[in-house]
C-alpha cells in the first residue's frame, strides 16, 4: 500500500481540525462571538441561511484551503522522518531453493 494511502486517515482528521478551526475563527471574525456557530453551520450546509451564515461559510472554506494544505504538508515531512527512522517491515525477497540441483 502507498505511503499517500496508508496516512489517508491522518490525513482527512488534519482537514476535518483545520475546518472547524477556520469554522470557529470565521464566526468570531463575522458575528463576535460563537453564540450562533453551530446553528449558522447548520443554516450554511443546508443552503437555508442568509448572509451571515454564508459569509461565516466562505471565509471558513477560504481559511481552511492553505491550512490544511500547510498542516499536511508538515505531517507528511513529520511521517516520512517517521518512516525512515523506523526498520523496513517487509521481509526481503529470497531467491527459490532450487530443490533438486547440486
Amino acid at each position: 500500500m502507498s505511503s499517500s494511502l496508508r496516512h489517508f486517515p491522518s490525513y482527512l482528521a488534519v482537514v476535518a481540525a483545520c475546518y472547524a478551526t477556520a469554522w470557529f475563527i470565521a464566526c468570531i471574525v463575522v458575528n463576535g462571538d460563537l453564540g450562533f456557530s453551530t446553528e449558522y453551520f447548520r443554516l450554511f450546509w443546508t443552503g437555508a441561511g442568509g448572509e451571515r451564515p454564508v459569509f461565516t461559510g466562505i471565509i471558513s472554506i477560504v481559511l481552511t484551503l492553505p491550512s490544511s494544505l500547510a498542516a499536511i504538508w508538515l505531517l507528511r515531512r513529520s511521517l516520512k522522518k517517521k518512516d525512515e527512522k523506523e526498520p523496513n517491515q517487509t521481509p526481503e525477497p529470497t531467491a527459490p531453493s532450487g530443490r533438486g540441483s547440486s
